[in-house]
């Protein structure tokens, strides 16, 4: 009778966990899908894009949501690459040819960006233009408390790099091996994110409003869809900023000063742009954070002779937000004026 109650109570505690979690798994593989689709669009492309922008969703949803209001042929948000709203921008004002590309990547951290462009981008293959665009969450996230937890690493981590000895994150054999195994045992890998899904759920149950479509990070098709954006975004930067770790901030800076020097060595200029942010973004974060990062940002700037593009202090006026971290279509066209001149200065055409 014992085994049958234990074999039973077994059964119910397995179909509660995959109730609780498909959803998440669902979303993760979609995540890892659009990640792997930027990766293998950038490196297999047979002319790299003139202007390339790189960051998280912070840079690739207002760069979307302009093409899609401009052209409802756009392809959905996880396979959005060629940016033509820049490119019609750059043909109209300044007779520019010049192709523009987003190849920003949902969730990515500053290491992960290093990463990427190890990856993608070499002497023969690279950009003539690069906008690295930043916010606070880049460089340190509660959600992402190690660099070798995000999406973006476990799609471009291979097994082979065991062996290589690589200088990108500084791993040691034990490191390397955890991270393999990482991408072995799928529900390991993903832990933080199945816990952070449940925690929303407790945040659900515990609030009036409508939280249906709560997930940590935007749609992965079409971030329109998204209902209460404001109120979805307050929530989860909430717990993105709950806990930030000062070692993983100093980390971050020290990856934002290996691209940079990368992008350099390429003889690639590189544009730095600090993001603008809603003042109820910035109040989530601990006290001088917001502060300390702009300086640092800078600080590297004008050691390094990087143009800085400096929004951060910038008040944007709420409707050009989709969410609170987030501009929407009339906040990119603010960011596509700014840029194009330095996009047509920079390409020569």
């Amino acid at each position: 009778m014992s085994k049958f109650i234990l074999a039973t109570v077994t059964f119910v505690l397995i179909n509660v966990l995959l109730f609780l979690t498909g959803p998440l798994l669902i979303h993760v593989f979609k995540e890892n899908a659009g990640h792997r689709r930027i990766i293998e669009t950038l490196v297999s492309v047979k002319k790299m894009p003139d202007v390339l922008f790189l960051g998280s969703s912070i840079i690739r949803l207002p760069l979307w949501m302009r093409d899609f209001h401009s052209n409802k042929d756009t392809p959905a948000y996880n396979q959005f690459f060629e940016v033509k709203s820049f490119e019609d921008n750059l043909k109209a004002k300044f007779n520019c040819d010049a192709k523009v590309a987003d190849a920003a990547l949902d969730g990515a951290m500053i290491s992960d960006l290093y990463f990427f462009v190890q990856r993608a981008i070499n002497t023969s293959h690279k950009p003539r233009l690069i906008f690295l665009c930043l916010a606070p969450r880049d460089f340190a996230d509660t959600l992402t408390p190690d660099e070798t937890q995000t999406v973006t690493f476990n799609c471009l981590f291979k097994p082979h790099d065991l062996i290589v000895d690589k200088t990108l994150f500084c791993l040691d054999l034990g490191q390397r091996v955890k991270s393999l195994c990482k991408q072995i045992f799928f529900l390991h890998e993903h832990e933080d994110r199945i816990k952070t899904w449940l925690k929303t759920l407790l945040v659900k149950a515990n609030k009036s409003v409508n939280t249906d479509h709560l997930k940590v990070g935007v749609e992965a098709v079409n971030p329109l869809l998204v209902k209460e954006p404001k109120v979805k975004s307050l929530l989860e930067y909430r717990l993105r900023y709950g806990h930030l770790e000062p070692e993983q901030f100093n980390r971050q800076f020290i990856f934002l000063e290996k691209l940079v020097d990368y992008c350099s060595s390429l003889r690639i200029p590189i544009v730095v742009v600090t993001m603008p942010l809603t003042q109820a973004n910035k109040d989530l974060l601990p006290a001088s954070y917001y502060g300390l990062y702009v300086n640092r940002v800078q600080r590297i700037c004008s050691q390094k002779n990087i143009k800085l593009i400096n929004f951060a202090n910038e008040q944007f006026p709420e409707s050009d937000f989709f969410d609170t971290a987030h501009l929407n279509d009339k906040g990119a066209q603010v960011l596509i004026d700014k840029f194009t001149s330095v996009i047509a200065s920079n390409t020569g055409r």
